[in-house]
């Protein structure tokens, strides 16, 4: 039971960093169109 609780955890962790690097990356693609599609 212990173990599958660390497990769980230990997945949730790496998941959460990657959560944020999509949505931070996923900003930045939509500010740089928008800046594009304000010159054009």
């Amino acid at each position: 039971m212990s173990n599958i609780g660390k497990g769980s955890y230990w997945s949730s962790q790496p998941l959460l960093k990657i959560g944020t690097l999509v949505t931070s990356l996923a900003l930045l693609v939509l500010l740089l169109f928008l800046m594009i599609f304000v010159y054009n």
